[in-house]
């Protein structure tokens, strides 16, 4: 590799570590937004290619890393952990069954940034909903610009990505603009028209990708949010505004091109190859029924298939393994639908991440699953849903801190003045106090609150009073 590559690649990570740790949206923004961009950047190096997103996201790992030895965020178990460590395990049984070289070793990889990293570190690194807003809607230009340069061009290969990868990209976008709809449709701000002009604008692009895994992919994952928010009223809405820019769209493809996009005859020379390589992979499967003909399969034939593709590698036990992170998710989505809000961003992030990795089912029953952007999209949002499960949580957390602090601070100054502390006490949210309920240990034994051991809720005028009382017995 050239030494002046190797001068601008430390140049960008020591300015993306620097950044990121001060703005960890930023870190996030940068592995999410660019995923589109699927071209490998990897200039040879190795027997793994990656992205831009990719290398932003092994950017992303020592960052994180450092952040959960210093105590900056704190690690947690996501509900898909556990599936996803078990269908790793079958995995490396399989290639124990037979190693396919490079190409299982970029499997592997590929497979462990997906489950393993992406997942906590788009559940983890952002402290409050609002901090993966920068990431959606900077994706949502990337998507916009594609959806230009394909109108324009009205080509199979856009900045030299596939159709299908486009089409994929694109309906993670559609999936993301439509929620983030659902989101602003009652709010008094610009955001739903702005929204509603990406809408269109994506799904025209979408549609003259003339993918039909993308177009699948799209009409799953609405399916999902609509269902997730019961508000298939709205959706229908939404609908009727985009149908006649679909005719548009549609009127600009050529006949032939529509018959290509339209046909499902075995008699065509893509549908025929995908017949093809459905027998290669249940060859395959046959020769180990249990655990598959290893690792790697998907690389050395077109899988266009997940389900037959998943048979081929790993087995009956791969692919039971592989459906249960998928029920695992969904089944953690269902039932924490009901403990957010509507209007809470959060449950929006929710939606977002069941939107998405349905997507990715759908594309992968007739196309790549483990397709660079799209599926590093779908697992992000998985992170973002799983995030979504804490964030009630880590907020509550912060406004204890918070109010600790405060309250300690005040108790400090006034024995340091010697004075009574009860007519100048900190102006509080009530979220706050509510909080604080739980840190008015702050004088036992002359020492300060934060060696004692949090004390169980009591109501606010009682915690207060409980203030008053101890500082009153010190002498104030």
């Amino acid at each position: 590799m050239d030494i002046a590559v190797l001068i601008v690649a430390l140049i960008y990570a020591i300015g993306f570590w620097t950044i990121s740790w001060k703005y960890p949206p930023l870190a996030l923004a940068l592995i999410f937004a660019p995923a589109p961009f699927q071209n490998d950047l990897s200039a040879g190096v190795g027997a793994v290619r990656f992205s831009f997103s990719e290398i932003n996201l092994v950017l992303a790992i020592p960052l994180f890393l450092a952040m959960l030895v210093v105590g900056a965020r704190k690690g947690r178990l996501w509900p898909m952990f556990w599936p996803s460590v078990i269908y790793t395990l079958a995995c490396v049984a399989s290639a124990l069954v037979r190693w396919h070289g490079g190409t299982a070793t970029s499997s592997f990889a590929q497979m462990v940034l997906f489950l393993f990293v992406v997942v906590p570190v788009f559940a983890l690194l952002a402290r409050r909903p609002d901090d993966l807003k920068l990431a959606l809607w900077g994706m949502l230009g990337v998507a916009a610009f594609f959806s230009v340069v394909e109108l324009v061009q009205r080509s199979q290969y856009i900045l030299g990505i596939h159709k299908n990868g486009v089409g994929g990209s694109l309906a993670c976008a559609l999936i993301v603009a439509v929620e983030l709809w659902f989101h602003y449709s009652e709010k008094p701000t610009r955001h739903k028209t702005v929204l509603l002009v990406l809408m269109g604008l994506i799904s025209m692009g979408l549609l003259l990708t003339l993918s039909r895994g993308g177009w699948l992919a799209a009409i799953g994952g609405i399916t999902i949010i609509a269902a997730l928010r019961r508000q298939f009223a709205l959706m229908g809405r939404a609908a009727l505004v985009m149908i006649p820019m679909l005719a548009i769209a549609w009127s600009l493809v050529p006949p032939d091109l529509r018959d290509y996009a339209t046909s499902v005859s075995s008699t065509r020379g893509n549908i025929k190859q995908r017949y093809l390589n459905n027998d290669a992979a249940l060859k395959a499967w046959q020769k180990n029924i249990w655990f598959g003909d290893g690792m790697g399969l998907r690389k050395e034939i077109d899988a266009t298939n997940f389900v037959l593709f998943t048979l081929a590698e790993t087995g009956i036990v791969g692919l039971i393994t592989f459906v249960g992170m998928f029920v695992a998710f969904f089944n953690s989505l269902w039932h924490a639908r009901s403990r957010l809000a509507r209007d809470d961003f959060a449950f929006s992030l929710l939606c977002i991440g069941g939107g998405l990795m349905m997507s990715r089912l759908m594309q992968g029953m007739v196309d790549h699953y483990w397709a660079r952007g799209p599926t590093m999209m779908a697992w992000a949002g998985a992170g973002m849903a799983m995030g979504a499960l804490w964030f009630k949580t880590q907020i509550a957390t912060d406004q204890l801190q918070r109010a600790r602090a405060l309250l300690s601070l005040h108790l400090l100054e006034s024995l340091r003045r010697g004075r009574s502390a009860t007519s100048t006490l900190p102006t509080l949210t009530r979220a706050e106090l509510e909080a604080a309920q739980n840190a008015l240990a702050l004088v036992k034994n002359g020492k300060n609150a934060s060696s004692h051991r949090l004390r169980e809720p009591r109501g606010e005028n009682d915690a207060l009073a409980e203030l008053a009382k101890r500082l009153r017995a010190n002498g104030h």
